[in-house]
């Protein structure tokens, strides 16, 4: 009996052990998963790469800016993928980083839908000396939900096809001249009365002229016909530019460059 009673005991204790350790390692357990779910919390906030393929069902929408290192995960690539499917191509390579190739393209794709002025520096690096990025809005390259929303909606898939030909038409090296642009077909200008802003001084009106040129200009099996209008003069230089697409859909560019190292976008609807 007293066996009995001693191996009872010895039972019990082994027992209570076990369970106390089991209690301990469950609890550890569920503190180190839950310092997991934070890490992967603060990670999707951050957009680092996770498994979400849908950044439109994620809610709050975290926005996409270029960071460094850069932004990174499948959402960046899946916009790349789209800007490209809409003829932005100045991306670069699809390769889910958020740089300032694309950055560069979402800046355009903002100024096109009114968000922001493009402020561009051109390429005639001796007269853009000493320019740098101050000039631009400060959240010129941030993608926010209202912005993504309108890149994948279908609806808006046509303009902005037509806002990338419009990319790719100022690229052109040929665009200023286009008299001399193989693209460029039925060409007529017609010099136009030139008036001097207020503010050039009369000593300075000397060379100033106002041309507006007609034309089409072929992209592929696209002719789009384009109404532009020039003005220089001391020290400035003004173009408005009527694109009229095929589906007749009509967009205004205004390039602005007075006395200063930028030219400044902006788009309309006529």
């Amino acid at each position: 009996m007293k066996i009995f009673v001693v191996l009872f005991l010895i039972f019990s204790v082994i027992l209570f052990n076990g369970c106390s350790r089991k209690k301990i390692v469950t609890e550890n357990t569920t503190e180190t998963e839950n310092t997991i779910n934070e890490n992967i919390n603060a990670s999707n906030k951050n957009f680092t790469e996770t498994s979400i393929d849908d950044i439109s069902d994620r809610s709050p929408f975290s926005e996409i800016n270029v960071t460094s290192p850069r932004t990174h995960g499948p959402e960046i690539k899946r916009l790349q993928e789209r800007l490209v499917e809409l003829g932005f191509i100045g991306i670069g390579e699809v390769d889910g980083y958020y740089g300032p190739k694309t950055a560069e393209e979402i800046y355009f794709v903002k100024a096109a839908l009114g968000f922001v002025d493009y402020i561009t520096f051109g390429s005639n690096e001796e007269h853009y000396a000493g320019t740098d990025l101050d000039e631009r809005p400060d959240d010129y390259q941030v993608v926010n939900k209202e912005l993504w929303d309108i890149i994948f909606n279908p609806g808006k898939a046509v303009f902005l096809g037509n806002i990338s030909f419009i990319r790719h038409f100022n690229n052109d090296p040929l665009v200023g001249e286009p008299e001399n642009n193989p693209k460029v077909t039925e060409l007529i200008e017609t010099p136009l009365p030139y008036i001097a802003p207020d503010w050039v001084p009369s000593w300075g009106l000397e060379g100033g002229r106002k041309v507006q040129k007609e034309y089409y200009y072929e992209n592929g099996k696209n002719k789009i016909f384009i109404i532009e209008i020039i003005e220089s003069g001391w020290e400035y230089v003004t173009t408005v530019r009527d694109f009229t697409f095929q589906n007749g859909l009509q967009i205004r560019q205004s390039i602005f460059l007075e006395s200063h190292p930028a030219l400044v976008v902006r788009f309309s609807l006529p």
